[in-house]
Protein backbone atom coordinates (compact mmCIF):
# COMPACT_ATOMS: atom_id res chain seq x y z
CA UNK A 1 0.00 0.00 0.00
CA UNK A 2 1.18 3.46 -0.77
CA UNK A 3 1.88 5.58 1.82
CA UNK A 4 -0.80 8.13 3.26
CA UNK A 5 0.12 12.18 2.28
CA UNK A 6 0.04 13.22 5.78
CA UNK A 7 0.42 12.07 9.70
CA UNK A 8 -0.92 13.16 12.68
CA UNK A 9 0.60 12.44 16.67
CA UNK A 10 -2.58 9.91 17.70
CA UNK A 11 -2.22 11.14 21.01
CA UNK A 12 -1.36 7.47 22.37
CA UNK A 13 1.77 6.59 22.98
CA UNK A 14 2.14 2.93 21.74
CA UNK A 15 0.08 4.33 18.95
CA UNK A 16 2.20 6.74 17.56
CA UNK A 17 1.58 8.70 14.52
CA UNK A 18 -1.36 7.45 12.08
CA UNK A 19 -3.04 8.86 8.64
CA UNK A 20 -4.40 12.26 9.12
CA UNK A 21 -8.08 11.32 7.83
CA UNK A 22 -8.17 8.68 10.64
CA UNK A 23 -9.64 9.09 14.19
CA UNK A 24 -8.42 7.61 17.16
CA UNK A 25 -11.03 6.24 19.60
CA UNK A 26 -12.04 3.50 21.92
CA UNK A 27 -12.92 -0.31 20.44
CA UNK A 28 -16.47 0.51 22.69
CA UNK A 29 -17.52 3.10 20.49
CA UNK A 30 -16.49 0.92 17.14
CA UNK A 31 -17.73 -2.59 17.90
CA UNK A 32 -20.02 -4.39 20.29
CA UNK A 33 -18.52 -6.88 22.67
CA UNK A 34 -20.24 -9.88 24.37
CA UNK A 35 -18.71 -12.26 26.95
CA UNK A 36 -19.70 -15.81 27.31
CA UNK A 37 -21.84 -17.80 28.66
CA UNK A 38 -21.12 -19.77 31.93
CA UNK A 39 -22.35 -22.85 29.86
CA UNK A 40 -22.45 -25.85 33.21
CA UNK A 41 -20.01 -28.76 32.01
CA UNK A 42 -22.57 -31.35 32.95
CA UNK A 43 -25.02 -30.25 29.83
CA UNK A 44 -22.04 -31.29 27.33
CA UNK A 45 -23.08 -34.23 24.88
CA UNK A 46 -21.85 -35.57 21.70
CA UNK A 47 -24.15 -34.29 19.74
CA UNK A 48 -26.10 -31.09 19.85
CA UNK A 49 -24.90 -27.20 19.35
CA UNK A 50 -21.37 -26.70 19.51
CA UNK A 51 -20.04 -24.56 21.94
CA UNK A 52 -16.84 -22.53 21.07
CA UNK A 53 -14.87 -22.71 24.48
CA UNK A 54 -10.78 -21.17 25.02
CA UNK A 55 -8.97 -23.98 23.51
CA UNK A 56 -11.36 -24.56 20.07
CA UNK A 57 -9.81 -20.62 19.25
CA UNK A 58 -7.72 -21.45 16.46
CA UNK A 59 -7.15 -19.79 13.08
CA UNK A 60 -10.31 -22.47 11.80
CA UNK A 61 -12.34 -23.43 14.16
CA UNK A 62 -12.55 -27.19 14.38
CA UNK A 63 -16.02 -27.43 15.02
CA UNK A 64 -16.15 -31.50 15.56
CA UNK A 65 -13.86 -31.04 18.42
CA UNK A 66 -16.49 -28.52 19.98
CA UNK A 67 -18.38 -29.80 23.24
CA UNK A 68 -21.84 -29.45 22.71
CA UNK A 69 -25.50 -28.61 23.93
CA UNK A 70 -28.25 -30.70 23.71
CA UNK A 71 -31.29 -28.63 20.77
CA UNK A 72 -33.86 -28.29 23.38
CA UNK A 73 -31.53 -25.74 25.83
CA UNK A 74 -32.35 -22.53 24.96
CA UNK A 75 -30.17 -19.65 25.19
CA UNK A 76 -30.07 -15.82 24.68
CA UNK A 77 -29.14 -14.59 21.26
CA UNK A 78 -26.40 -12.40 22.14
CA UNK A 79 -24.40 -15.37 22.90
CA UNK A 80 -24.84 -16.81 19.32
CA UNK A 81 -21.99 -16.89 16.80
CA UNK A 82 -22.55 -15.01 13.47
CA UNK A 83 -20.24 -13.93 10.43
CA UNK A 84 -17.57 -11.35 10.97
CA UNK A 85 -17.66 -11.88 14.62
CA UNK A 86 -14.13 -12.19 16.03
CA UNK A 87 -13.52 -14.63 18.81
CA UNK A 88 -11.22 -13.35 21.21
CA UNK A 89 -9.60 -15.63 24.82
CA UNK A 90 -10.01 -13.62 27.52
CA UNK A 91 -8.10 -15.93 30.51
CA UNK A 92 -5.23 -18.42 30.39
CA UNK A 93 -2.00 -18.94 28.36
CA UNK A 94 -3.80 -17.93 25.35
CA UNK A 95 -5.38 -14.57 26.49
CA UNK A 96 -5.76 -12.62 23.90
CA UNK A 97 -5.73 -15.30 21.06
CA UNK A 98 -8.17 -14.41 18.24
CA UNK A 99 -10.07 -15.80 15.33
CA UNK A 100 -12.22 -14.37 12.79
CA UNK A 101 -15.59 -15.85 11.71
CA UNK A 102 -15.57 -15.88 7.74
CA UNK A 103 -18.35 -17.67 6.64
CA UNK A 104 -21.68 -18.09 7.91
CA UNK A 105 -21.26 -20.38 11.05
CA UNK A 106 -22.35 -23.50 12.42
CA UNK A 107 -25.54 -22.43 14.66
CA UNK A 108 -23.01 -22.24 18.06
CA UNK A 109 -22.82 -20.58 20.98
CA UNK A 110 -19.37 -18.99 23.28
CA UNK A 111 -18.42 -20.24 26.43
CA UNK A 112 -17.18 -18.13 29.50
CA UNK A 113 -14.21 -16.36 29.22
CA UNK A 114 -14.72 -16.23 25.37
CA UNK A 115 -16.25 -12.89 24.05
CA UNK A 116 -16.61 -11.79 20.30
CA UNK A 117 -16.37 -8.34 18.85
CA UNK A 118 -18.98 -7.64 16.23
CA UNK A 119 -17.75 -5.07 13.81
CA UNK A 120 -19.03 -5.05 10.14
CA UNK A 121 -15.49 -6.07 7.85
CA UNK A 122 -12.30 -7.78 8.99
CA UNK A 123 -10.03 -5.05 9.72
CA UNK A 124 -11.05 -4.73 13.91
CA UNK A 125 -10.07 -8.42 13.70
CA UNK A 126 -6.54 -7.77 11.78
CA UNK A 127 -6.29 -4.61 14.31
CA UNK A 128 -7.06 -6.83 17.55
CA UNK A 129 -4.51 -9.50 16.11
CA UNK A 130 -1.72 -7.15 15.34
CA UNK A 131 1.35 -7.65 17.25
CA UNK A 132 1.01 -4.60 18.97
CA UNK A 133 -2.35 -5.04 20.58
CA UNK A 134 -1.07 -8.57 21.38
CA UNK A 135 1.36 -7.50 23.33
CA UNK A 136 -0.87 -4.51 24.99
CA UNK A 137 -3.55 -7.17 26.20
CA UNK A 138 -0.30 -9.37 27.51
CA UNK A 139 1.01 -6.34 29.56
CA UNK A 140 -2.82 -5.44 30.58
CA UNK A 141 -3.63 -8.95 31.17
CA UNK A 142 -0.89 -9.89 33.49
CA UNK A 143 0.20 -9.57 37.21
CA UNK A 144 -2.04 -12.63 38.77
CA UNK A 145 -1.66 -16.62 38.89
CA UNK A 146 -3.75 -16.92 35.51
CA UNK A 147 -3.66 -14.47 32.94
CA UNK A 148 -7.10 -12.23 32.36
CA UNK A 149 -8.51 -9.63 30.58
CA UNK A 150 -12.00 -8.20 30.94
CA UNK A 151 -14.36 -7.03 28.69
CA UNK A 152 -14.08 -3.24 30.25
CA UNK A 153 -9.97 -3.32 29.66
CA UNK A 154 -10.29 -5.04 26.07
CA UNK A 155 -13.43 -2.41 25.12
CA UNK A 156 -11.02 0.71 26.26
CA UNK A 157 -8.31 0.01 24.05
CA UNK A 158 -7.61 2.80 22.00
CA UNK A 159 -7.66 2.05 18.08
CA UNK A 160 -7.23 4.01 14.97
CA UNK A 161 -9.17 3.66 12.15
CA UNK A 162 -11.06 5.13 9.11
CA UNK A 163 -14.51 6.42 9.14
CA UNK A 164 -15.04 5.15 5.59
CA UNK A 165 -16.21 1.90 5.72
CA UNK A 166 -14.99 1.51 1.80
CA UNK A 167 -11.35 2.25 2.82
CA UNK A 168 -11.86 -0.42 6.43
CA UNK A 169 -12.90 -2.94 3.69
CA UNK A 170 -10.04 -1.89 1.10
CA UNK A 171 -7.21 -2.86 3.98
CA UNK A 172 -9.09 -5.91 5.07
CA UNK A 173 -8.65 -7.53 1.63
CA UNK A 174 -4.90 -6.26 1.01
CA UNK A 175 -4.06 -7.98 4.13
CA UNK A 176 -6.35 -10.49 3.07
CA UNK A 177 -4.06 -10.87 -0.29
CA UNK A 178 -0.80 -10.50 2.12
CA UNK A 179 -1.11 -13.14 4.35
CA UNK A 180 -2.33 -15.60 1.55
CA UNK A 181 1.10 -15.21 -0.03
CA UNK A 182 3.11 -15.06 2.66
CA UNK A 183 1.38 -18.19 3.95
CA UNK A 184 1.77 -19.78 0.68
CA UNK A 185 5.21 -18.95 1.21
CA UNK A 186 5.93 -20.06 4.12
CA UNK A 187 4.04 -23.66 3.48
CA UNK A 188 6.42 -24.36 0.46
CA UNK A 189 9.29 -23.20 3.07
CA UNK A 190 7.86 -25.62 5.37
CA UNK A 191 7.52 -28.28 2.57
CA UNK A 192 11.23 -27.68 1.16
CA UNK A 193 12.82 -28.23 4.69
CA UNK A 194 10.62 -31.51 4.91
CA UNK A 195 12.02 -33.17 1.82
CA UNK A 196 15.69 -31.63 2.94
CA UNK A 197 15.29 -33.71 6.22
CA UNK A 198 13.92 -36.60 4.57
CA UNK A 199 17.34 -36.54 2.14
CA UNK A 200 19.42 -36.21 5.31
CA UNK A 201 17.98 -39.25 6.56
CA UNK A 202 18.38 -40.84 3.46
CA UNK A 203 21.95 -39.98 3.31
CA UNK A 204 23.04 -41.33 6.88
CA UNK A 205 20.87 -44.61 6.37
CA UNK A 206 22.82 -45.39 3.11
CA UNK A 207 26.21 -44.60 4.87
CA UNK A 208 25.98 -46.75 7.84
CA UNK A 209 24.02 -49.70 6.09
CA UNK A 210 26.11 -49.67 3.12
CA UNK A 211 28.70 -47.94 3.10
CA UNK A 212 30.40 -45.05 0.87
CA UNK A 213 31.26 -46.53 -2.38
CA UNK A 214 28.48 -48.03 -4.44
CA UNK A 215 30.15 -50.17 -6.03
CA UNK A 216 31.20 -52.27 -3.40
CA UNK A 217 30.45 -56.05 -3.24
CA UNK A 218 27.40 -57.04 -1.07
CA UNK A 219 25.88 -59.74 0.75
CA UNK A 220 22.72 -61.07 2.55
CA UNK A 221 23.18 -59.53 6.29
CA UNK A 222 20.76 -62.15 7.38
CA UNK A 223 18.50 -59.47 9.09
CA UNK A 224 15.30 -58.39 7.28
CA UNK A 225 15.08 -54.97 8.38
CA UNK A 226 19.14 -54.38 7.45
CA UNK A 227 19.28 -56.08 4.05
CA UNK A 228 22.02 -56.33 2.27
CA UNK A 229 25.77 -55.08 3.52
CA UNK A 230 29.04 -54.74 2.33
CA UNK A 231 30.94 -58.52 1.72
CA UNK A 232 33.64 -57.12 3.64
CA UNK A 233 31.27 -56.34 6.82
CA UNK A 234 30.60 -58.51 9.90
CA UNK A 235 27.13 -58.55 11.68
CA UNK A 236 27.38 -58.19 15.55
CA UNK A 237 25.30 -57.49 18.71
CA UNK A 238 26.25 -54.12 19.94
CA UNK A 239 27.84 -56.32 23.21
CA UNK A 240 30.67 -58.00 21.23
CA UNK A 241 31.67 -54.66 19.89
CA UNK A 242 34.68 -53.40 21.63
CA UNK A 243 33.94 -50.64 24.04
CA UNK A 244 35.94 -47.29 23.90
CA UNK A 245 38.36 -47.10 26.64
CA UNK A 246 37.97 -44.08 29.43
CA UNK A 247 40.83 -42.04 30.24
CA UNK A 248 42.42 -42.48 33.55
CA UNK A 249 43.96 -40.40 35.78
CA UNK A 250 47.96 -40.35 36.14
CA UNK A 251 47.72 -42.33 39.40
CA UNK A 252 50.28 -45.45 39.91
CA UNK A 253 48.20 -48.72 39.08
CA UNK A 254 48.85 -50.19 42.38
CA UNK A 255 47.71 -47.17 44.52
CA UNK A 256 44.31 -46.89 45.92
CA UNK A 257 42.14 -43.84 47.12
CA UNK A 258 39.01 -42.40 48.85
CA UNK A 259 37.91 -39.30 49.29
CA UNK A 260 36.15 -37.43 51.95
CA UNK A 261 34.40 -33.71 51.75
CA UNK A 262 34.72 -32.02 55.18
CA UNK A 263 32.72 -28.56 55.76
CA UNK A 264 33.69 -26.24 58.42
CA UNK A 265 31.84 -22.79 59.24
CA UNK A 266 35.07 -20.56 57.19
CA UNK A 267 36.42 -23.43 54.93
CA UNK A 268 35.79 -26.42 53.12
CA UNK A 269 38.86 -28.67 53.49
CA UNK A 270 39.63 -31.83 50.21
CA UNK A 271 41.10 -34.84 51.59
CA UNK A 272 42.68 -37.42 49.11
CA UNK A 273 44.81 -40.19 51.01
CA UNK A 274 46.95 -42.20 48.95
CA UNK A 275 48.10 -45.68 49.68
CA UNK A 276 51.05 -47.73 48.97
CA UNK A 277 53.50 -50.65 50.03
CA UNK A 278 55.68 -47.88 51.59
CA UNK A 279 53.82 -44.39 51.42
CA UNK A 280 50.39 -42.31 52.56
CA UNK A 281 50.04 -38.90 51.03
CA UNK A 282 47.77 -36.58 52.17
CA UNK A 283 46.32 -33.49 49.37
CA UNK A 284 44.87 -30.91 51.17
CA UNK A 285 43.26 -27.78 49.33
CA UNK A 286 41.86 -24.83 51.72
CA UNK A 287 41.03 -21.61 50.00
CA UNK A 288 42.12 -22.34 46.49
CA UNK A 289 45.64 -23.03 47.32
CA UNK A 290 47.12 -26.45 46.93
CA UNK A 291 50.26 -27.95 48.76
CA UNK A 292 51.09 -31.63 48.94
CA UNK A 293 52.67 -32.73 52.12
CA UNK A 294 54.12 -35.84 52.99
CA UNK A 295 53.99 -38.32 56.44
Amino acid sequence: MKPYPKYKNSGVEWLGEVPETWDVKKIKYLANLQSGYAFKSDTFTEVGIPIVRIGDINPIIDWDQCKRIPDHIEIAEEFQIRKNDTLIALSGATTGKTTFIEDDPEYSYINQRVAKVSFENKLLYYVLASDIVQKLITLTAGGSAQDNISNTQIENIDIALSEDPSEQTAIANYLDRKTAEIDGLIAGKERLIELYEEEKTAVINQAVTKGLDPDTPMKPSGIDWLGDIPAHWEVKRLKYLKRAERPQPNIPNEMSRFFCIMKNHHKFQKIQKRATHEKTYRKVFRSGQEFTQRI
